[in-house]
């Protein structure tokens, strides 16, 4: 099944000014194999993964505010992942291998819930607990100054 969001804005504006107008969702479910994005893509709350069930970014972006839940299979695309908003989010990618991750919360803690693989994890702002879990970067692990990562 494809997933086209194209006729589902979001349109954020700052200063009297639009700055950006993207396909959203408040969530986004995979229940039907195989769900495939076929544009960028924001999730205002969370992301989720049925079981059984296969899921693939394709080669589009993702920004999620709130949690993800992989039960299934991720199908790993070429896009990045971006982790962003106020509340703590948790994350389960089901020990998946899976894009480029960006965490970049302006408050709010990122948890691993579930290991994973990736090829990159930028950290730019935010905080990123990674709870002990098995997460591989098989590229760069970026974080910006004033970032906080920690492993409880």
């Amino acid at each position: 099944s494809n997933i086209d969001l194209s006729g589902v804005t979001l349109t954020q504006i700052r200063d009297n000014k639009v700055i950006r107008v993207v396909p959203a969702v408040w969530n986004l479910v995979a229940a039907a194999s195989p769900a495939v994005l076929v544009n960028d893509a924001t999730v205002l709350n969370d992301l989720t993964v049925n079981a059984g069930e296969s899921f693939s970014p394709n080669s589009y972006s993702i920004t999620v505010s709130g949690n993800i839940t992989c039960n299934g299979t991720w199908s790993k695309g070429t896009g990045t992942i971006t982790l962003s908003g106020t509340a703590d989010q948790s994350i389960d990618f089901n020990s998946e291998t899976i894009e480029d991750l960006v965490v970049d919360k302006t408050s709010g803690t990122v948890t691993f819930t579930g290991g994973f693989t990736t090829d990159s994890l930028t950290v730019t702002q935010g905080t990123l607990d990674a709870n002990s879990q098995a997460v591989t970067v098989s590229g760069n692990l970026t974080c910006a100054a004033g970032t906080t990562v920690t492993e409880t």
